[in-house]
Order: C-alpha cells, then structure tokens, then sequence
C-alpha cells in the first residue's frame, strides 16, 4: 500500500513542480520588459 501511495504523490509532485515553473517562467518574461527598460 505504500508504494501505491507514493506513485500518486509523486504524479503529483510533477504537476505542482510544472504549474510552479510555469508561474516562474510568467513572473520572470513579466519582470524581463522592465529590466530591459531599465
């Protein structure tokens, strides 16, 4: 059973880690303009 509990956990650590990246790759092309400007 615990290995049937970290497969699950570990599919969705990969999707929190994706969602995270794409959040961080939004924040920095966001933040980039501004640099770029500056």
């Amino acid at each position: 059973m615990k290995s049937q509990t970290k497969k699950p956990a570990f599919s969705l650590q990969i999707s929190v880690s994706e969602e995270s990246t794409r959040w961080l790759i939004g924040s920095l092309i966001a933040i980039t303009p501004g640099s770029s400007i500056v």
